[in-house]
């Protein structure tokens, strides 16, 4: 796992209720002063609890972070000035597909390149691509969503395969876009000859498990794949129309492109800002108002939180403004997008952990999904996470009654679950917190969220993203319309195609940020003993370590089977923090 020199510093651990009267005094000042920079409020644009700037000097980026990331993307500077000028109308479509991979000239095409138009490469990235926490498995009927057509799709998809047959083999899994984004508005992007109007289909995609087609090794993974069965696209008049593999093979072309401007908007702003971003603002902030520099659980949580709320400012800033990028690539408005973002952070929980949010969409069974690298890999790291955490915890609180004890840590909670205009507003976080166990379950969820969590949809953007055809952020032709119709030629559904994906700048545009968000790693995730001076905490981190280290072996041979490997839960790849 890669080396790194972290900040020093290490202060010796302590619970509040175990110092000396005047040490209680020395904590209680310093954490007064702290609450005076600290400041949670919801009185922002976003409604959300996020500090109020100024930001304290003490959360701002280093400059080891600033000079290694300013390095990282300096390849992009210089392949934007290559390209543009090759730019022949930047509001316009490009003449033909092969004109988005001549985009790269100083970095890498993204990895999905080669393989994006193919329904393998399609029904994989639900499973291992940049938004993998979207699928769903069928129970039965009544599971389907109100707006499915079941009508349509018995007639569309392919003969020989049995719906009801599926359900029961538990093989037939659904990725469902519309409680995301109904009501949500449809933007435009200014241009000196007036605006473009942008479109977000509102699709629902329905996936099975094919137990043909990929090698069987003795490793445990079994042979199969996800294919694509059917995707139910919103078109004129309030109607659906559904496309499948055996649909024109245009026609089921832009269907899937019309999927993944869901997929992409969603990913964005639900999955990834909402979610891995601002979420966990409230830890960021809480954590150093209400746990002293010396309490165990700020040394424990600090590194995992490093950079976060700075870089989450830099997100407020910088991506979404009027004008920004948020605004000018991403298919609402901005208004829209920044709904789905509020939503999401919302109603994420810190007490639903990891393997609850996998069954939780009935995907825990191996038999039923044997390849599923997010939820495998993942898995291995969550029970890492819990196993450090319990062991570490275990040093400081040997009882319930020093958790209950410990007026630092019921203060953080209290903070955390409030939810007035200055609280944390944690869903599922309690206002005290009674036990070790619970104790152990809501801080293994903060540290794997912001861990491994954000780094799984947070650095596949480029690979996935970064090729605007794969994974447009907007559509910029009216699918609605043209799918309505019937009887259009193939070179009419090429026309239409090329004039719906990004134009040229704006595909451009993509390239740039979904690089300049993949392509920085500050440090690897247990990657912080130094920090640490309490021995027994130190030897809990190296066991936790050792844990990754094996982690990192299994996952590379499970990646040397795979037809794609999954490198993004690779210990050595994951962050300790959401800093970037």
């Amino acid at each position: 796992m890669m080396s790194i020199n972290l900040p020093q510093g290490s202060v010796q651990p302590s619970l509040p209720q175990n110092d000396t009267p005047a040490e209680q005094v020395a904590r209680s000042k310093a954490l007064g002063l702290a609450q005076e920079k600290y400041i949670l409020s919801t009185d922002n644009s976003l409604g959300l609890p996020l500090l109020k700037t100024p930001l304290p000097p003490e959360e701002a980026f280093d400059e080891r972070y600033k000079a290694g990331r300013g390095v990282a993307t300096l390849p992009m500077v210089t392949n934007s000035a290559k390209v543009t000028p090759q730019l022949t109308d930047p509001y316009g479509p490009f003449p033909g597909l092969a004109d988005y991979e001549s985009m790269y000239i100083d970095i890498e095409q993204p990895r999905v390149t080669p393989n994006w138009l193919t329904d393998e490469s399609f029904g994989e990235q639900r499973l291992s691509g940049v938004n993998p926490v979207m699928l769903e498995r069928v129970t039965d009927k009544n599971s389907f969503p109100g707006k499915l057509d079941l009508t349509q799709l018995n007639v569309v998809i392919d003969s020989s395969i049995n719906i009801d047959q599926l359900i029961l083999d538990k093989r037939l899994y659904i990725v469902d876009f519309t409680p995301y984004l109904d009501g949500v508005q449809e933007g435009s992007v200014p241009t000196p000859d007036g605006p473009i109007q942008k479109y977000l289909p509102k699709p629902i995609g329905l996936f099975y498990w094919n137990k043909e087609g990929a090698k069987a090794s003795d490793s445990g993974l079994k042979a199969g794949r996800l294919l694509p069965l059917a995707i139910q696209v919103d078109i004129d008049g309030g109607q659906v129309k559904t496309f499948s593999p055996q649909s024109p093979e245009l026609l089921w072309t832009i269907a899937k492109i019309c999927f993944s401007i869901a997929d992409s908007n969603v990913h964005e702003m639900s999955t990834h800002l909402g979610r891995a971003h601002f979420a966990q603002e409230s830890f960021g902030a809480v954590t150093p108002m209400h746990l002293a520099p010396q309490h165990p659980l700020n040394i424990l949580l600090k590194p995992h939180l490093r950079f976060l709320v700075v870089n989450n400012q830099a997100g407020v800033e910088l991506l979404i403004p009027p004008s920004g990028p948020v605004d000018q690539l991403l298919a609402a408005t901005l208004e829209g997008s920044l709904g789905i973002s509020v939503a999401a952070a919302e109603s994420w929980s810190v007490a639903e952990t990891f393997p609850e949010s996998i069954r939780a969409r009935g995907l825990e069974s191996k038999e039923s999904l044997p390849h599923y690298p997010y939820r495998d890999d993942a898995n291995l790291i969550w029970e890492a996470v819990v196993s450090y955490v319990k062991e570490y915890v275990n040093v400081y609180y040997k009882t319930e009654q020093d958790i209950t004890g410990d007026y630092e840590l019921q203060a953080w909670a209290n903070k955390l679950a409030d939810t007035g205009p200055e609280g944390g507003h944690i869903k599922g976080m309690p206002s005290q917190i009674d036990t070790i166990e619970q104790l152990s379950k809501f801080l293994a969820v903060i540290i794997f969220q912001n861990s491994a969590g954000h780094s799984s949809i947070n650095f596949t953007q480029y690979p996935y993203i970064g090729f605007s055809p794969n994974m447009p952020l907007a559509g910029y032709s009216d699918y609605r319309k043209f799918l309505a119709e019937e009887g259009s030629t193939e070179k009419e559904q090429l026309d239409f195609m090329l004039n719906f994906l990004p134009p040229q700048a704006l595909a451009q545009g993509q390239i740039e940020i979904t690089f300049g968000l993949s392509i920085y790693h500050y440090d690897s995730l247990g990657d912080y003993a130094r920090e640490l001076s309490d021995p027994l905490a130190k030897h809990a981190l190296y066991r936790f370590s050792q844990s990754l280290s094996n982690i990192e072996q299994r996952i590379e041979k499970r990646n040397r089977l795979r037809s794609v490997p999954y490198k993004y839960l690779l210990p050595s790849e994951v962050l300790n923090s959401a800093s970037i």
